[in-house]
């Protein structure tokens, strides 16, 4: 195998040669180049000069297991920080899983005589530096550490250092290929959002989990109902021609179906009826539709639609109640959103105890209250705005459509997190369907 450098453990207390390809001492490899995180187990002091078996004096890497780990531990924030766009915390883990393995009498070391450019013994001072910057935020130093494994340069972006690298594969410039964990291809751009998310719709489509959709909850109450929009909207486009009481005498003498039909009609042009429903599932489906436009503190729905026991009903709710106060002041100069002033139905609708109402909610631009980012419910920490980029990975091996539909589309979710849910939804589309 050319051009590769080598870590291993050695248990006689020096430096030595590596051990033979299926050792239990062998803990990974890497291609063209030392990986940072192999840097990181070392400091400065522990670079010596070795003899090369066939070859020229060279620089070696060498100091005790347990002191390794303890480096790693301290650098370890600023690496997954530089390779946060690749998602390198679970190869870092392995490594030190290796590690954590091997006594922590015995040394670690690296070989980096397998190179086609080892290390010289007059690069001493230069990979120093580079041991040296792992210290530190500082670009410059990372600029050089990030070139030593073919990086195109190093980013500083609201304070934190993101690596940009050219191609190959990154997470060898962090762990190299390590034994029991090799390092998987880059993941590649993502599918495009559009295409992502029509996907996600075809998933949900029919599972009886779309949490905001009046139309499928009334032609869950009313058969029928869809069917007769044509002729919902023909009466309601006829009412202009006619006195105001016309309307409502066309909706008393309707069928159920036609009912539902002009109620979505009207409430879609936010021309509220005064209709006095006698038809329990036409009254449920009239507060339904109500609840999904903008709804106000001073509206009686509101109390009917907390009431309700389906929590899309609710959820309709917490996506469109906009709360008390000027209609005009819900924005400020800038186009902002301003929140609500707390009142009963924001208390009532961030306790729900349906995971629906409360991720609806976060997708309220009003809302004066959030459920808690730790929420028990999984659905609800993909989609909340705080979710780290940690609890993010862990979300995204769930099988749930809408936990990975969170995940996706979440501010600090990772390419990576974006192309492993491509694949699964690619791949695995149905099992995620079934969940």
């Amino acid at each position: 195998m050319p051009d590769y450098a080598q870590l291993y453990v050695t248990t006689d207390g020096k430096p030595d040669v590596p051990p033979p390809d299926g050792s239990e001492r062998e803990l990974g490899y890497a291609v063209d180049y030392v990986p940072l995180g192999w840097l990181a187990l070392f400091t400065a002091s522990d670079l010596i000069d070795m003899l090369s078996p066939g070859g020229p004096a060279c620089l070696t890497l060498f100091t005790r297991v347990a002191t390794a780990r303890e480096n790693l531990s301290r650098r370890r924030a600023v690496l997954c920080e530089v390779f946060e766009w690749i998602d390198v915390d679970d190869y870092i883990d392995h490594l030190d899983e290796l590690l954590a393995r091997a006594d922590a009498s015995h040394h670690i070391q690296i070989w980096a005589a397998g190179l086609v450019y080892p290390w010289p013994l007059e690069a001493r001072d230069m990979i120093a530096g580079w041991i040296k910057g792992l210290d530190t935020r500082d670009a410059g130093a990372w600029e050089a550490i990030l070139a030593s494994v073919d990086a195109d340069r190093v980013e500083l972006r609201d304070g934190k250092l993101r690596g940009v690298f050219r191609g190959g594969v990154p997470v060898n410039a962090c762990v190299g290929h390590l034994v029991g964990k090799p390092a998987e291809p880059d993941p590649g751009r993502p599918a495009d959002f559009r295409e992502v998310g029509d996907r996600f719709h075809q998933l949900k489509a029919g599972r009886g989990r779309t949490w905001w959709d009046a139309e499928q909850f009334i032609e869950e109450l009313v058969s029928g109902a869809r069917e007769l929009a044509g002729e919902g909207e023909r009466l309601f486009q006829a009412a202009f021609d006619q006195d105001e009481d016309w309307l409502d005498a066309r909706i008393r003498e309707a069928p159920p179906p036609l009912r539902a039909a002009i109620y979505a009609r009207c409430v879609a042009s936010a021309n509220q009826r005064n209709v006095d429903e006698p038809d329990p599932n036409l009254r449920r489906a009239l507060v339904a539709l109500r609840a999904a436009t903008t709804v106000s503190s001073g509206d009686p729905v509101v109390l009917e639609t907390l009431r309700d026991p389906d929590p899309r009903v609710r959820a309709m709710l917490a996506r469109n109640y906009r709360g008390g106060g000027d209609p005009d002041l819900d924005e400020d100069d800038d186009g902002n959103p301003r929140p609500a002033e707390i009142d009963d139905v924001w208390t009532r609708l961030v306790a729900d105890p349906d995971e629906r109402v409360r991720v609806a909610l976060l997708w309220n631009s009003r809302t004066p209250l959030r459920p808690p980012v730790n929420d028990p419910s999984a659905v609800v920490r993909a989609y909340h705005p705080d979710t780290t980029t940690r609890e993010l990975r862990a979300l995204a091996k769930y099988h749930d459509a809408h936990v990975l539909e969170g995940v996706y589309f979440h501010k600090h979710s990772l390419p990576a997190f974006r192309s492993q849910i491509w694949r699964r939804l690619q791949a695995n589309a149905d099992k995620i369907a079934k969940v």
